[in-house]
């Protein structure tokens, strides 16, 4: 069987050779088009529909707008400063706090009679420990208690050490006194001081003082280290 070749044309429209007939290729080209015709396919193209015009505004309506934007005056400027939001910090996230009430009036039982006063927390590590002993840390703030009352010396402790403890410190001292003129010549806040001291989750440990920071009248007290410190 002879076949006939399909022109193959340009976009300029010119012949640009010949492809044979092929058994099963079909040619898409509509009927309408003949070899001679330039292009292959005519570029559609899409009538985009015409939008209503805008209705006319009445005298009225005019007189209207121009009464509402009499009092407007135009800006100096076209640009309007932005107010610089400063980035809000996190609030500090309290340890499980004591509650001052909470810091009760121990029984007799609960005294000690000691005169040497210490205390640690299980899991504290010897070296911390030995350092507190030996007076190693340095000594960041301190509370005096002389002349409080029972109730304003629990109520002072327990908001220094807190305050200490979101203040980031490690180490504070806590002046109690000996008690020499206590009525009786028993001391009344140290041993009640020492018994607080160990009720504040916030204390890891404390230790009656060194000679040359107020011996047995005072004691180091080893702060825990706040999350955010």
């Amino acid at each position: 069987m002879k076949t006939t070749g399909l022109p193959v044309w340009g976009g300029d429209g010119r012949r640009e050779g010949y492809h044979a007939h092929l058994p099963g290729v079909i040619d898409f080209r509509p009927a309408h088009l003949s070899p001679s015709s330039p292009g292959v396919f005519p570029r559609m193209r899409r009538t985009l529909p015409r939008k209503n015009p805008a209705p006319a505004i009445s005298p009225e309506e005019e007189a209207l707008f121009r009464s509402a934007v009499s009092d407007v005056r135009p800006l100096s400027h076209d640009t309007a400063a932005m107010p610089t939001r400063q980035p809000r910090l996190p609030p500090r996230r309290r340890l499980h706090q004591t509650p001052v009430m909470s810091l009760t009036e121990p029984s007799e039982t609960e005294l000690t009679e000691a005169d040497h006063l210490e205390f640690r927390r299980p899991g504290l590590q010897p070296a911390l420990w030995r350092r507190l002993r030996r007076g190693e840390f340095p000594i960041q703030a301190t509370l005096d208690l002389h002349g409080q009352t029972v109730d304003e010396a629990r109520q002072r402790l327990a908001m220094f050490i807190r305050h200490g403890v979101e203040e980031g410190l490690k180490c504070v001292r806590v002046v109690h006194g000996k008690g020499y003129r206590s009525p009786g010549l028993a001391p009344v806040l140290k041993p009640r001081v020492a018994y607080w001291l160990s009720h504040l989750g916030e204390v890891t440990a404390f230790i009656s003082a060194r000679p040359a920071d107020g011996g047995t009248g005072a004691v180091y007290v080893l702060l825990k280290r706040h999350p955010h410190s």
